[in-house]
């Protein structure tokens, strides 16, 4: 009997299996069912035949239904098991469940003892754990040996031993991604910086890790050359979870401003999920891949924006706009900065223009003199505050007053926190703070003079990364209320 452990089954690929009311479809394809056969034994018996065809026991399955979404897996005889994540990290136990569809819903019911489902359904139980005592808390009201901007403390909530030169990661749920001195990845929570999530597996260097998703799934992803590592988050065992390299085929520049990693190849051609691995779909030409989401590519031409699916066909739809007055031509350079924000430069009569285009609804929002912003790294989003870093750019992306303003700074040695912007010149640690046009440069009192910016600023604190003899420890700083003066 084929496998249905998921410790057994990789995390890629992984199927969608969707109900909408009263059709299933496999991967977008429309299920079948033979004469008096149930749409649930359809639908499982689709996705083992599909299975089976790319010789694989058992595969990761997302149901998705109206109401709900599941994860399950099913093997290449029909057979399935529920592993949905469950809401409540004290409650690990796995829960398995039968897959019924009926006239008018789909769903995903949790068996009891020795109970009934429709299909080929597995009954389970659940063991509730003994509650341990809290473990201490590491580093706690551990002095900060490094001075801070204003609205900071100067002891830590909590402090950690990391490895050289890789600093710290903010998850989208203010979770902090850290490598440990014995090369681990681990994600903690902030109260107690327990470890919820690690990997033994780390990327080469310092390419950078970002949370992203992959064929809709959550994921860490970091590209290196021509391959993509990718991690899931969403597997039931945490502990040591198991890196996915995908080959690429070919040299690839990954960036990551929509939903799902941008996998740019040139030659007006991307790399998108596929079954084992990834297809190439090429985008019209004369445009500049920006982002993608888990069906579309988005990319920017001349006076246009193009949405490409998906699909064996690549077909595309578009959008004109009208570009900034006086530029010609396609565009030099698209940087995308979030799945519908992205910065575009155009040559205009002995200049370069800048803007900042709505790629959603067609329109330039901004626009700046000057050249394309020159990103040594990753542009940094504050989805927050609505602003972003690109380069020696800051560009508040949202609301009504939507700005690009030339720092004159190097991203590199740049921190983004809302309207400031934290960074270092030859005297020291400066905090850049941006209102409209104008930019208000303060410095903060340093503990020495090599003092570097936080590492990595969340809504509530900083992360701050100092060496400790011969170790490097990174702090958690709780952002606090500035005091004001009467």
């Amino acid at each position: 009997m084929s496998t249905l452990n998921p410790e057994d089954v990789p995390p890629f690929p992984v199927y969608a299996l969707e109900y909408d009311g009263d059709t299933v479809l496999l991967d977008k394809v429309i299920v079948e069912p033979a004469v008096g056969q149930e749409l649930t034994e359809a639908g499982l018996q689709a996705v083992a035949r599909k299975a089976s065809d790319a010789g694989l026991d058992a595969v990761r399955v997302r149901v998705v239904t109206p109401d709900d979404t599941h994860l399950m897996i099913v093997n290449s005889e029909g057979d399935a098991e529920d592993i949905t994540p469950s809401d409540e990290p004290t409650k690990p136990s796995r829960r398995k469940r039968g897959l019924i569809i009926g006239a008018a819903v789909l769903t995903l019911v949790l068996l009891a003892g020795g109970g009934v489902a429709v299909g080929k359904a597995i009954k389970a139980a659940n063991t509730e754990p003994v509650a341990a005592a809290p473990p201490p808390i590491p580093g706690e009201h551990a002095a900060i040996p490094i001075g801070l901007p204003p609205g900071f403390g100067s002891t830590a909530d909590w402090s950690l031993p990391v490895a050289d030169g890789r600093p710290p990661v903010v998850m989208n749920n203010g979770q902090v991604l850290l490598t440990t001195p014995d090369d681990r990845l681990e994600i903690h929570e902030t109260k107690r910086a327990q470890t919820v999530w690690s990997s033994s597996t780390v990327p080469n260097g310092t390419t950078p890790i970002v949370e992203t998703t992959w064929t809709d799934r959550p994921v860490l992803a970091s590209a290196t050359g021509r391959a993509l590592t990718l991690w899931p988050l969403d597997l039931d065992d945490k502990s040591n979870v198991p890196a996915v390299e995908v080959d690429l085929n070919a040299q690839a520049d990954v960036t990551y401003a929509g939903s799902a990693p941008l996998i740019d190849l040139g030659d007006y051609t991307v790399a998108v999920p596929a079954e084992n691995g990834v297809q190439r779909v090429s985008v019209p030409p004369g445009t500049h891949p920006v982002a993608a989401g888990n069906d579309i590519i988005v990319s920017v031409g001349d006076n246009s924006i193009a949405k490409t699916a998906f699909t064996s066909k690549a077909t595309s739809t578009t959008t004109d706009f009208e570009r900034p007055k006086g530029t010609k031509g396609a565009p030099t350079s698209a940087i995308g900065l979030t799945p519908t924000r992205a910065v575009v430069t155009w040559k205009a009569d002995k200049k370069e223009t800048t803007a900042l285009v709505d790629t959603e609804k067609g329109k330039v929002l901004a626009t700046i003199d000057g050249r394309a912003p020159r990103v040594e790294e990753l542009p940094q989003v504050d989805e927050t505050a609505g602003t972003a870093l690109a380069g020696s750019y800051f560009i508040r992306y949202d609301g009504d007053k939507p700005k690009i303003v030339d720092l004159d700074v190097a991203s590199r040695d740049a921190v983004l926190d809302g309207n400031h912007v934290y960074t270092t010149n030859q005297d020291g640690p400066l905090d850049l703070k941006v209102s409209g046009n104008k930019v208000v440069p303060s410095a903060w009192e340093p503990l020495a003079p090599d003092d570097p910016p936080p590492a990595a600023v969340a809504t509530d604190a900083a992360y701050v990364l100092a060496e400790k003899v011969d170790q490097s420890i990174l702090y958690r700083a709780p952002r606090q209320e500035e005091e004001t003066t009467p």
